[in-house]
């Protein structure tokens, strides 16, 4: 009687860990574990490359791979088993960016590359930075004074400061910076590169005297780079803004009880047909509009918190809805306005 037998040839070998290098000097910084941070900052510029080590230390090959903000994938078939390659034992160097990174290496059986691998290892690991480029602020240039805090999505109403020069100052943090540039794109675009703190948009003059500019209606985009001395990369920031102009010779203001208009005309329903409808009222968040067909795409819509805030505005065909879920309980008033004509509406969110 024949005796049929199972079994599965091991290649015996491991990936033991994972080793970060500085490619220029040749030098092993720190090992890779699982769920580790590691701070830009911390390795002083240094241009890299990843290791893999394995036991025995001599095997067929290493397929090696990185995923993440940077990717990369390679077949090494000779020791030192570098992710991003080497020459005869001299790395190639790369820079690591910020963000979270998964990096998996298998070894091989000499002469069955991809037929027999070994033990292989996965680790997850998170890059930072500490040096970053945190926050913007809007800045009355002609009186080097702080007007607001610039966020993504905010909505500058030039009738709100009048006939002033701006500049925008990009907040950094680190120890090491080298430069910030600052690129705005939109209906007025400029670069610049700031070596000093204050870090001005539009340049500043020895003793924080800002160099102011006008922001001319419509909308932007805002991107600052950090470098570190050593030309190492921070943490960038990037925001979107508008610049509106909401014709200021009327006054909006509403509080608790009352809303006073000068200029401006809350239209009633039956007013047909510059009738501008916004419904439902009360609303529990979800308001829609219908805007009078005379009005079209050449109208502005704004809308005002409690406090007289402007917290939107767009042309009145690009929008027929707004959630104030995230703004709030209170009284809100939307102004829809085409030249001198002035349509305006009260809500109340629950």
């Amino acid at each position: 009687q024949a005796l049929e037998i199972q079994f599965q040839i091991q290649y015996d070998a491991l990936v033991t860990d994972f080793v970060l290098v500085d490619a220029i000097n040749t030098l092993d910084m720190l090992t890779i574990n699982d769920g580790d941070i590691i701070d830009l900052a911390a390795l002083g510029g240094a241009r890299i490359n990843i290791r893999a080590n394995t036991s025995p230390g001599t095997v067929g090959a290493v397929q090696m791979e990185i995923s993440g903000p940077l990717n990369a994938s390679r077949l090494e078939k000779d020791a030192p088993y570098a992710l991003f390659s080497d020459v005869n034992g001299t790395y190639t160097p790369r820079t690591l960016l910020p963000g979270k990174y998964t990096l998996s290496a298998v070894p091989y059986a000499p002469g069955l590359i991809n037929q027999m691998p070994g033990t292989a290892l996965t680790v997850e690991f998170e890059v930072i930075s500490s040096l970053e480029v945190s926050s913007y602020t809007l800045v009355n240039a002609e009186r080097d004074m702080d007007l607001m805090e610039l966020k993504d999505g905010d909505i500058i109403d030039l009738s709100r400061f009048g006939n002033i020069q701006f500049n925008i100052r990009a907040n950094a943090k680190g120890a090491d910076i080298k430069s910030v540039m600052m690129v705005l794109s939109g209906p007025r675009s400029f670069t610049i590169s700031e070596r000093h703190a204050p870090y001005a948009l539009f340049g500043d003059l020895p003793t924080n005297d800002y160099v102011g500019r006008k922001l001319p209606v419509g909308n932007y985009t805002l991107v600052s780079s950090i470098f570190s001395n050593m030309n190492e990369p921070g943490t960038s920031l990037s925001i979107n803004f508008s610049v509106v102009n909401q014709n200021a010779e009327f006054n909006l203001r509403i509080g608790a009880d009352n809303t006073s208009m000068e200029g401006a005309r809350e239209n009633n329903e039956n007013t047909a047909p510059a009738s501008f409808r916004v419904y439902p009222i009360p609303s529990n968040g979800l308001v829609h509009f219908e805007v009078p067909g005379n009005f079209g795409d050449l109208g502005w819509l704004y809308i005002y918190d409690g406090t007289g805030r402007l917290i939107h505005a767009s042309r009145s065909g690009e929008i027929n809805s707004f959630d104030f879920g995230s703004y709030g309980k209170g009284m809100y008033l939307i102004n829809l306005v085409k030249g001198s004509e002035i349509l305006s509406k009260r809500i109340v969110i629950h």
